[in-house]
């Protein structure tokens, strides 16, 4: 039988990984396309790193995208980042505000010069 590969391979950024490539095939992973479904998926995913006593991996860009989207919006508040979209852009579409967020997301990782 042939070794089955992991799609996002063991990297200090494995979570932007994880998020690209959801992005590329979200019907595999994603009951919608909205922000609810992606939180509850990364929801998801954290708790199997955690109950299979995986190592968390480093999650620098994951964490300063997160900084960079509150000064972007002058967001004062701790929530997190899809929370902020949802408070911000309220009159957004659900789609929308997922396709939103991708676009963020990769206009943070370029603005970083992140090569995955």
């Amino acid at each position: 039988m042939d070794k089955i590969e992991p799609i996002i391979k063991n990297s200090s950024n494995n979570i932007i990984e994880l998020l690209l490539e959801v992005n590329k095939k979200h019907y595999l992973y994603l009951k919608n396309k909205d922000l609810n479904s992606l939180e509850s998926f990364l929801d998801g995913y954290s708790y199997a790193q955690f109950i299979n006593k995986f190592e968390i991996q480093k999650m620098d860009v994951y964490n300063n995208f997160f900084k960079w989207l509150k000064a972007k919006y002058c967001y004062k508040g701790e929530l997190g980042f899809f929370s902020i979209l949802n408070e911000v852009e309220k009159d957004l579409k659900p789609k929308e505000k997922y396709d939103t967020f991708y676009s963020l997301l990769n206009q943070y990782l370029r603005e970083i010069n992140y090569n995955n």
